[in-house]
């Protein structure tokens, strides 16, 4: 049942209470459960607790909170909007929306960087037997 849950796309989210204060285009209830993860964020009904709607971590422009509300500025259809909650956690939805970011950003870095020293291996490997190496640049490219 947990290997099911994992690979749903909220599986592994940290779940916040809130209240919708602004929805510009009706998507969401007036209380809600809001929950983050690595993939996003996603938003569930509260009773009856039903799944609603994820947005990709990508399609999140911008967030932010004060004492008791947090925002999140996302694509949604294609077109941004801004969404405002009331919630006594917006301190802690959004650490743990950068936390994910800062997760996805450092696994994308690590996976460029070990591309990179594979193809600077065998250019040093190629130069050492006297072969011609290309010098194009990644910013070339």
């Amino acid at each position: 049942l947990l290997r099911m849950v994992r690979w749903l796309p909220y599986g592994n989210s940290t779940f916040f209470p809130a209240r919708r204060v602004d929805d510009p285009i009706g998507l969401l209830p007036g209380k809600l459960i809001i929950g983050i993860n690595k993939r996003g964020v996603h938003f569930f009904r509260e009773q009856p607790m039903e799944y609603l709607y994820t947005a990709d971590l990508r399609d999140i422009m911008q967030f932010g909170s004060a004492p008791h509300a947090i925002f999140f500025k996302m694509r949604v259809s294609g077109a941004l909007h801004v969404f405002q909650f009331e919630t006594k956690e917006g301190e802690s939805v959004c650490m743990a929306l950068q936390t994910h970011i800062n997760d996805v950003m450092m696994k994308k870095l690590a996976d460029r960087n070990a591309a990179t020293p594979a193809k600077d291996a065998t250019a040093m490997d190629a130069s050492s037997r006297g072969e011609a190496v290309n010098s194009t640049s990644d910013a070339a490219l």
